[in-house]
């Protein structure tokens, strides 16, 4: 084989691996970002209406936990600005929205153990989509806030089974019942951003009722069953992340309502819809090295996950764009080459023919014009 042919074939074999790594980069950015289920609620929200929507997060700081009273101040504030922009607020409700606070305490059940507690209000798992194992979601509009969901590491600990709805755990000697089990999110995002290990959801209301009970400062200073809480038991006493979705008439309006009326002070908040979007990483790779600094807000294990996600993909993106920028040049010289051939051929060989097939055609019709003109034929 002449050794320019095979050069050829090794050239073209390389290009199409750097080209290859680059799509795989590009795919696993995409895969990567698109499985966090938490994220996408404007979607869920959406359905088959035709109308714009927001998903937005709001991370509050170490000092500034909210109420559910400053959540409905900004509610009102919120339908205030939906109905000047002329959004249509009759009938159904035009938003949905959740909080939360992070805590962990002890709970018994057969067997006992230290769990992460996530207290939530509102349509919480409308946003958290956990699968469930077992039973039932619990929701802030149900008459009795006695129900806890446990995640299946925590289900295992306290009663070697994930079958257990209505079974009942203990938290600060008061009785709840097991609605159902939930299984995690199992993305490598949230495997590396979660680290409460054993967890339990509840309702937010009868979260706030324990922390100011007087069982609840009882069990915290170890005056019950002699055993002290993890973390000093409770001690969040508030709300440190309300996640919203509204409409967004106009690109940026929902954005604009939750910055100018929301009491965030100095916590972070995040548009969650868009933010996996090719302009969104790309824009991330300008400030990379200031992604960890922000200024004391308390973010989910959620939040950090997407974060994670964010960041990697970012990465990816960098990398795909690398491997692809050779078969790129490559093509670029490729075609450079093919247009310096073509106008070369062009001015060689295809002008000058073209050329004299013009003049000899002209010298054929005058030739023609001469012999009518003087009654003679060749």
């Amino acid at each position: 084989m002449p050794k320019t042919k095979r050069d050829k074939i090794i050239s073209a074999i390389i290009n199409g691996l750097f080209f290859l790594a680059a799509l795989v980069c590009f795919i696993c950015a995409y895969k990567g970002t698109h499985v966090l289920d938490s994220q996408f609620e404007a979607e869920r929200w959406k359905g088959e209406s035709d109308g714009s929507f927001c998903q937005l997060s709001c991370f509050m700081p170490a000092d500034g936990k909210l109420t559910v009273k400053d959540i409905d101040s900004f509610r009102s504030k919120m339908m205030q600005k939906l109905e000047e922009a002329s959004v249509d607020i009759t009938g159904n409700k035009p938003f949905v929205d959740c909080w939360s606070c992070e805590d962990s305490t002890k709970v018994y059940g057969m067997y006992s153990g230290t769990a992460s507690i996530i207290a939530c209000g509102g349509n919480f798992f409308d946003f958290h989509p956990l699968r469930l194992v077992t039973g039932n979601y619990f929701s802030g509009d149900d008459l009795m806030q006695d129900n806890v969901l446990l995640d299946e590491d925590l289900a295992w600990l306290l009663f070697g089974g994930n079958d257990l709805e209505g079974q009942v755990v203990y938290i600060f000697n008061e009785p709840f019942r097991v609605a159902g089990v939930v299984t995690r999110e199992s993305d490598q995002a949230t495997d590396k951003a979660y680290s409460g290990g054993l967890g339990l959801f509840m309702s937010y209301d009868k979260y706030m009722d324990l922390v100011s009970s007087s069982a609840a400062s009882e069990f915290d200073q170890g005056l019950s069953d002699g055993v002290q809480a993890s973390n000093s038991g409770m001690r969040a006493y508030g709300i440190t992340c309300y996640e919203v979705c509204m409409p967004d008439p106009v690109n940026g309006f929902a954005y604009g309502v939750m910055e100018s009326d929301f009491p965030i002070g100095r916590g972070e908040l995040v548009k969650n819809t868009g933010r996996f979007s090719l302009g969104s990483i790309a824009s991330l790779t300008k400030d990379f090295s200031l992604r960890s600094i922000h200024d004391g807000a308390a973010f989910s294990y959620w939040e950090n996950a997407a974060r994670y996600a964010e960041n990697k993909a970012a990465i990816l993106l960098v990398v795909g764009c690398v491997f692809l920028f050779f078969p790129l040049i490559i093509l670029l010289i490729l075609t450079v080459r093919s247009m310096i051939f073509v106008n070369t051929k062009l001015r060689e060989d295809i002008l000058p023919s073209i050329q004299e097939s013009a003049e000899e055609s002209i010298r054929k019709q005058q030739r023609k014009h001469w012999e009518k003109k003087h009654g003679t034929k060749s």
